[in-house]
């Protein structure tokens, strides 16, 4: 049922969110991977490879995939413990990095939610544990994003996505952005 709905939403050429269609199917993805639900229901990580890996991003035709493909990364990284995301940073990585240097405000507007999700994931991992001394997942994956807010804000095309990634870096911890 839970893999039926994320194709769905995935192999869906129109974004799932503007459909009424999308909308229930994305909701009902939501509820059905709560605590309440189906929590324990393991979504592999692999599945979001054909549509944040493989596509060109800067294909019309092809957007509409990944945007799909983030919104439902989304939901299923909602429910998941901090420990499981920190634990599969490094795949996630893989997953986000074309979006995360992508210029298109569609993409960088799902990707706030999800880089949201990731950062307080990593934040509420390091109080949990006792030393200060961050893994080298968190710092790849922390260098990857001010590396990538660095670039675009020199470059006007992806002003705005710098922007929007400084943003998203400000709310989990501002001095990275200036040392």
């Amino acid at each position: 049922c839970v893999t039926f709905l994320i194709r769905y939403v995935c192999i869906s050429p129109q974004r799932a969110s503007e459909s009424e269609l999308g909308q229930k199917a994305l909701g009902i993805l939501y509820d059905l991977l709560s605590p309440e639900h189906w929590s324990e229901v393991a979504v592999k990580l692999s599945f979001f490879e054909k549509f944040l890996l493989s596509n060109d991003l800067n294909s019309s035709n092809l957007l509409g995939y990944c945007l799909n493909a983030l919104e439902v990364l989304g939901v299923v990284l909602e429910w998941k413990d901090p420990e499981w995301i920190v634990s599969n940073l490094s795949y996630l990585q893989k997953l986000l990095e074309k979006c995360i240097k992508s210029d298109n405000h569609d993409i960088q507007e799902i990707l706030q939610r999800i880089l949201c999700i990731i950062l307080e994931a990593i934040n509420l991992q390091k109080g949990a544990e006792e030393d200060d001394e961050e893994e080298d997942d968190v710092k790849e994956f922390i260098n990857l994003l001010t590396t990538s807010v660095s670039e675009d804000l020199g470059d006007m095309p992806s002003f705005a996505a710098g922007v929007t990634l400084s943003w998203t870096l400000a709310q989990y911890k501002p001095a990275i952005l200036d040392p």
